[in-house]
């Protein structure tokens, strides 16, 4: 054979084998029954790039992502469509049996992604759901895939090549696109750290296993709430400072004098209660998310719960009693809106330009805002307390359950550092800040009158519309 030939028959073998690869067809066997190895089947290759692609990404490598995406995209759909949805239910099975719930899931997919992304987590979690008797899910786990389900495109066919395609024809994606986006996606699950389980995952739940979460509440808790829940609604939706002010003090004192009522009825009772502490995950978003992390331990501290705020993952876990940290949790919120809204309405009536537009003020406005706030919730929280001294051994209740709630938080994070917040040092947004927190002088007749106007205003739907 010329010189020539056996060139040109190398050549055309390495494109054999280089075709093969893609379209997964078995190389040529030697006439002496010998036979090379076999080229990878079409599921290898797949199994193979979904998941060599996203460490590569995850490395900095995206060029290597883009070609493998490009590879898939000649594979048949379908098997590509179950090669991803396997990968991705695989990942989300194990992120819950370390700590992760589904909406916590989704929200990191999110922050991380975007829209798309969030999509495709949520749309995974529900179809990896259909594959757990209802009886084993945690009913507090159900609720979260219940509002997932509403977000997720697809039928939840899992394994059968359905619902990943589903899902693209949703996003209006270019194939490279779509496969891209799963390739981010798996870097970003892979990437989260475990973390306390505080819901046990599906196929571990067992009646009594747990303490129950905010979400269960006694009926006098939710009568409380509702009340709590109407008075804030009332302050967010307000134009007036001073009313909404009000508002909210009257919602901390209604929450203060139910845990009051509370000691006072164990202080009477013949045996302690056998509530226990418990915890849950609240959610903290940039921008100037350690000034909103103090609000809430603030706004904690002063509902007897305590607080550790996870900077890398962007929530904080809150411990305490579950009718105390449902409350913390409705007050924080309102008060960070009411917050946000008087930034915005300093923005507006500032000139361009002005220091109310920067973050060194806004930054200054809301650890401001935060202190003083503390320092008014404390003031409510000494009135009513000096007020429920006559009536039996309240302090001592109190002081127990704040007790137990700091040996809980102790035993659950033992190593925890304390770390100044990053706060501006404008002194104008300072100033803003404790303006805002405190424009009302408040005294404890005009929460009185406070809570008469909301009363008088409960048969008005329209008016608790913020």
């Amino acid at each position: 054979m010329g010189k020539n030939n056996r060139a040109r028959r190398a050549a055309k073998a390495r494109d054999r084998k280089r075709r093969a690869s893609v379209r997964g067809e078995r190389g040529p066997r030697s006439r002496n029954g010998g036979g090379d190895e076999p080229w990878i089947s079409t599921d290898e290759l797949i199994d193979g790039l979904v998941d060599l692609a996203p460490a590569r990404l995850a490395a900095g490598d995206r060029q290597f992502a883009e070609q493998a995406a490009s590879r898939l995209c000649e594979c048949p759909r379908h098997a590509v469509a179950r090669g991803v949805e396997t990968a991705l239910m695989g990942f989300v099975a194990r992120l819950f049996t370390v700590g992760w719930q589904p909406a916590e899931v989704v929200r990191q997919a999110r922050r991380e992604g975007g829209a798309i992304q969030a999509a495709l987590a949520a749309t995974a979690i529900v179809a990896h759901s259909s594959f757990v008797s209802a009886e084993l899910i945690d009913p507090r786990w159900q609720r979260q895939i219940d509002e997932l389900t509403s977000t997720s495109v697809g039928d939840a066919r899992a394994g059968a090549g359905g619902w990943f395609a589903d899902w693209s024809d949703h996003a209006s994606l270019a194939p490279t696109d779509e496969m891209m986006a799963a390739f981010e996606l798996l870097v970003t699950v892979r990437s989260l750290p475990p973390i306390e389980e505080l819901i046990p995952p599906p196929g571990s739940h067992s009646t009594g296993k747990h303490s129950p979460l905010p979400g269960d509440l006694s009926t006098g808790d939710h009568e409380l709430l509702e009340r709590v829940r109407h008075l804030l609604d009332k302050a967010e939706s307000t134009e007036f400072e001073a009313e909404a002010e009000a508002f909210t003090a009257k919602a901390h004192e209604l929450i203060t004098r139910h845990a009051i009522d509370v000691a006072l009825l164990a202080d009477g009772a013949t045996s302690a209660t056998d509530e226990q502490p418990v915890a849950t995950r609240i959610d903290i978003d940039d921008p100037y998310a350690d000034a909103k992390s103090l609000l809430l331990q603030i706004v904690a501290e002063a509902n007897r719960c305590r607080t550790v705020y996870h900077e890398r993952l962007a929530f904080s876990t809150a411990l305490g009693f579950s009718g105390d940290l449902a409350a913390t949790e409705l007050l924080y919120t309102s008060l960070l809106v009411q917050a946000q809204s008087a930034l915005a309405a300093a923005a507006r009536s500032a000139p361009p330009g002005a220091r109310t537009r920067s973050r060194s003020y806004r930054s200054a406005f809301l650890v401001a805002y935060a202190n003083r706030i503390g320092q008014r919730l404390e003031q409510i929280n000494e009135h009513l307390v000096d007020e429920a001294v006559g009536k039996g051994a309240v302090l001592p209740v109190l002081r127990s359950r704040e007790a137990t709630v700091a040996d809980a938080f102790a035993a659950r994070y033992p190593n925890m550092a304390s770390t100044a917040v990053r706060g501006g040092h404008d002194p104008a947004g300072w100033a803003g800040g404790r303006q805002a927190a405190d424009q009302a002088q408040l005294t404890f007749a005009d929460l009185d009158d406070a809570a008469e106007d909301a009363d008088a205003h409960a048969a008005e739907p329209a008016a608790l519309a913020p």
